[in-house]
């Protein structure tokens, strides 16, 4: 009987206890509840320069936080709620006030038998940096410079880069003593970013792409453990690129169609008439284009004597209108028609690196020239090769000789020796071209050619086989004049500067450095210019077209797309000073 009544006790003391905790709650601390965790603060600026701030934070999942702000000195109030996600939580402050910086933190609501209680909370919370980096930066094909203007009470910037019109990603972090960065594409670049936008992997072709960027300012806890961000650019930094008129085509006797590439990030494009008033140019808009996925604008304009024209591109960068425009593009030299051009070289002549089905011919000075003269000319010019022979070639690639597989082949009217599909067929002769256009030795350097004496015309030296095709081209000159025809006119341009010397990725002038059989790329130029000497005594109409105004060692880095082939631009401009060369130097005559 004891022990039953001891047991009736004891059962009746445990229902007993049950009951008290039940509906008397234990008194819960603050410190018996996790304290959230903070993370990163992320400050963004609206439109109306208020500002939108994200809390990142971890609490126990499931479980009601509180959001807490208060100004600098002042005391926290509870701006909102959120239930708490497994692994990171975020809640966004729409509108933060403008006139201070702010610290936010966060607490959580206890659960179960802890529900009526509230969690510590970070004292140090997450404090806002209403600062902006403004960036600016010069974009070359190796690098961009990047800088921006500092930012109160910042501990390190993180830099961002989004090409053409992808998505920002963080490719360096610095120090709050720097505001300057050195965007190395060979060592930011992903694997899959250096397969679409780097050649050789490094070069970044800055007519074609566009580097953008944008720089937050970064403040971290006395841990370490939690940050905060400043607002960015949201558009970032990038330059406009300036649109490139291709195409003129004549739709009657006073209407025309112009045609002009298409600019990223562009959003309008206005079509202007240019018209001379003594030694002024006086610009009216036209017609107002929109932008579109089209890699080609057309535009319809009216034609009239001495009427030029431009186009202007426009988009809107941080809020603020930025424009580029195209190069003038004149009719005034399109009764130059009946001159028919041969352009003979390598490369840099062939239009490189623009070798797709689209851009294979628009991008290159013999096109420009073509497009502003209405001349007819045909493009010899094979990529790689070399003005001299040589049955050993530095070059992993099979080099093609322009004494051997060109100049031979075009004395007899046929097409040269080239890649299939490179050029297109040809039946004329060299008797048949009043201009000849003639630009080669970049490779000569590259494949260890050898000069040779300048009188020589062995056609495995640089000299000797200069001397051989000049002489083919003296032969079919002398035919053209038997039958009355104008003398063939040879334009020799200076052999265009480049950075490159066998590393693709450090600069150095090929004008200044010697190759391994010790000569210079000025040492080719210079015999050639003795050679075209020699030959002009014997009456040859030769004139020299100086290119150092288009790339030299300072420019390089800009106007060339790797620091060997030139840019659109470069084609461009070198095609228009060629046009006005040929009109007022060399047809004139």
């Amino acid at each position: 009987m004891f022990i039953m009544k001891n047991k009736k006790n004891l059962f009746r003391g445990a229902v007993l206890l049950l009951t008290v905790l039940f509906f008397f709650p234990i008194d819960a601390k603050a410190s018996d509840i996790n304290v959230p965790k903070l993370l990163g603060l992320y400050t963004q600026t609206n439109a109306d320069n208020s500002y939108t701030v994200r809390i990142t934070f971890s609490a126990t999942f499931n479980s009601t936080c509180y959001i807490y702000r208060k100004p600098l000195g002042g005391s926290y109030r509870r701006i909102g709620k959120v239930r708490a996600a497994i692994s990171v939580t975020s809640f966004t402050d729409h509108n933060m006030p403008s006139v201070s910086d702010y610290v936010y933190t966060v607490r959580e609501k206890g659960m179960g038998i802890y529900s009526n209680r509230l969690s510590d909370y970070d004292h140090e919370g997450l404090m806002t940096i209403r600062g902006r980096a403004t960036v600016t930066a010069r974009s070359g094909n190796l690098n961009s410079r990047i800088r921006w203007r500092p930012v109160k009470g910042a501990d390190g910037y993180r830099i961002y880069r989004k090409m053409d019109r992808g998505h920002f990603r963080l490719i360096g972090q610095v120090d709050k003593n720097r505001v300057t960065f050195t965007d190395v594409y060979s060592r930011t670049f992903s694997p899959v970013e250096k397969k679409e936008f780097l050649s050789y992997g490094c070069y970044l072709d800055t007519s074609s792409h566009i580097a953008c960027y944008t720089v937050r300012a970064t403040r971290r806890s006395i841990d370490f453990d939690k940050i905060s961000l400043s607002p960015f650019e949201k558009d970032g930094y990038y330059r406009l690129q300036a649109p490139i008129i291709i195409d003129f085509k004549k739709k009657g006797l006073d209407r025309g169609c112009l045609t002009f590439t298409s600019v990223p990030y562009a959003n309008l494009y206005l079509v202007k008439l240019i018209y001379k008033d003594g030694k002024k140019k006086r610009y009216y808009s036209y017609s107002s284009l929109y932008s579109t996925n089209e890699t080609y604008i057309d535009s319809d304009v009216p034609i009239r004597k001495g009427m030029d024209y431009c186009v202007y591109a426009y988009a809107t960068r941080n809020g603020r209108t930025i424009s580029a425009r195209s190069s003038d593009f004149t009719l005034k030299y399109r009764n130059y028609s009946v001159h028919d051009i041969l352009y003979i070289g390598d490369s840099i002549t062939y239009g490189s690196p623009y070798k797709t089905d689209i851009n294979r011919y628009i991008f290159s000075y013999p096109w420009r020239v073509m497009e502003l003269t209405g001349s007819d000319y045909y493009n010899a010019a094979i990529p790689g090769a070399t003005l001299a022979y040589s049955n050993v070639s530095t070059a992993p690639f099979h080099r093609f000789r322009i004494i051997k597989d060109v100049i031979p082949r075009i004395a007899l009217g046929n097409t040269p020796n080239c890649p299939p599909g490179l050029l297109t067929p040809n039946k004329k002769s060299f008797s048949d071209f009043d201009t000849v256009i003639l630009l080669a030795g970049t490779n000569d350097y590259t494949d260890l050619i050898p000069i040779g004496d300048i009188s020589s015309d062995d056609e495995r030296t640089y000299c000797g086989a200069m001397n051989r095709a000049l002489d083919i081209i003296s032969k079919a000159n002398d035919k053209r004049i038997k039958k009355g025809r104008t003398p063939v006119k040879i334009v020799m341009p200076d052999l265009i500067y480049s950075d490159r010397c066998n590393n693709f990725t450090i600069r150095q002038s090929r004008f200044k450095t010697k190759n391994a059989i010790g000569f210079t790329l000025k040492d080719y130029e210079r015999a050639r210019n003795s050679v075209i000497e020699r030959h002009k005594s014997q009456g040859l109409k030769i004139y020299r077209f100086h290119t150092k105004s288009f790339v030299d060692q300072k420019n390089c880095p800009y106007s060339t797309a790797d620091n060997l082939h030139m840019t659109r631009y470069t084609y461009e401009k070198m095609g228009d000073s060629l046009t006005r060369f040929l009109v007022e130097k060399v047809w004139p005559d």
